[in-house]
């Protein structure tokens, strides 16, 4: 089964993500209209959201199948491979420029933040130092991850009907945490944002067993097209800024303001193309190649903003800041590609290896 409208979203996702990170490089140097135009400054970090969503989905797809011990250690060193190997090299693209560029960040800051990179779960007492990594936008790995683990859970347990016990295992657990959160670990580990891979997740089910006509798949993409435009003019206040989602401050509102739209948008967008409708965006080659080199993009444009932040600091910021905003998202897409063409590909290639067909 393979799904187009799925890559138009992951091009979108990116480009959203692309597009906040752009606004905060240019607001450093000079002001834009987009950063004062209402709440878009940051509405932008929706496309992680909408991540979230795509992935409950796609793992259901992928793994819906796999059961017992053999299939959940497949299901781990598949997963593993699949992201962080990339997620490594990224970062040491970063550490290194950090090395050569950054003077300010101290030796044991820049250890720690490397652990947190390699390790991507959060270990480290965070009273001792706050979970960031190398590379800031690796925090939501770590949610990848722990849906990951909790998925993993029921191939072990050989759990046959998986999506009613993965409902009431993630909402009993962020409900839990919402009345008891003693600590980091607690909030960590319970966050509301589990609930956006749940949502992938049941749109797996529905997707393969509800039949959805042509308008409800157009209402479903309007009501969610329509929650992102809400958003432009709604104050979403700190809930995109990330010490509130590492310490879980008002995430379940982020999950009701920018999590119910983006399963709406996912919802409308697949069964808008299972009814045959928008054939040609979905199959266009560029929303494809976007699509496929998400992951480069999104782990590689901070890479080209960091270093687009210190030629503006060399030569001084020379450009229309609302310009400026959509160049950089230029360039770090075509950074994103870039990485994407010569190293997520070849080490996808080199870890999953084609099958060669035996002949007579």
């Amino acid at each position: 089964m393979k799904i187009n409208s799925i890559q138009a979203l992951r091009a979108l996702a990116v480009i959203l993500v692309t597009h906040v990170h752009s606004i905060d490089l240019q607001m450093m140097f000079a002001r834009s209209f987009q950063e004062s135009f209402y709440y878009l400054q940051n509405l932008g970090a929706i496309g992680v959201d909408l991540f979230f969503v795509i992935s409950g989905f796609i793992i259901s797809h992928v793994a819906g199948h796999y059961s017992g011990t053999s299939d959940a250690l497949k299901f781990l060193e598949k997963r593993f491979l699949r992201i962080n190997p990339v997620y490594y090299l990224a970062t040491a693209i970063y550490f290194v420029l950090i090395c050569f560029l950054d003077a300010r960040m101290g030796l044991n800051e820049l250890f720690i933040r490397a652990l947190n990179a390699l390790l991507i779960i959060p270990v480290i007492e965070p009273q001792l130092h706050p979970f960031v990594p190398v590379l800031g936008v690796g925090w939501s790995l770590s949610f990848e991850w722990m849906f990951y683990l909790f998925f993993c859970l029921t191939i072990l347990l050989r759990i046959k009907y998986k999506v009613p016990f993965l409902v009431v295992l993630i909402v009993v657990i962020v409900t839990l945490g919402r009345i008891y959160h003693p600590n980091f670990w607690v909030t960590f580990y319970s966050h509301p944002l589990l609930l956006e891979f749940l949502f992938g997740v049941i749109m797996h089910w529905v997707y393969n067993h509800v039949r959805i006509g042509r308008g409800v798949a157009f209402m479903l993409f309007a009501l969610g097209g329509g929650g992102y435009i809400f958003n432009i003019f709604h104050n979403f206040k700190d809930i995109a800024e990330l010490p509130n989602i590492l310490q879980a401050d008002d995430q379940l509102n982020r999950v009701l303001l920018w999590g119910v739209p983006s399963v709406f948008l996912f919802a409308g967008s697949v069964f808008l193309e299972k009814a045959g409708v928008w054939r040609k965006l979905w199959s266009h080659p560029f929303v494809l190649l976007l699509g496929d080199a998400s992951y480069s993009i999104y782990l590689c444009h901070p890479i080209v903003y960091y270093i687009l932040m210190f030629i503006y600091v060399k030569i001084g910021f020379f450009l229309n800041a609302d310009l400026a905003v959509i160049l950089q998202m230029m360039l770090g897409v075509a950074g994103g590609l870039l990485f994407y063409k010569t190293i997520e590909k070849p080490v996808i290639a080199y870890f999953h290896p084609p099958v060669q067909k035996l002949t007579a």
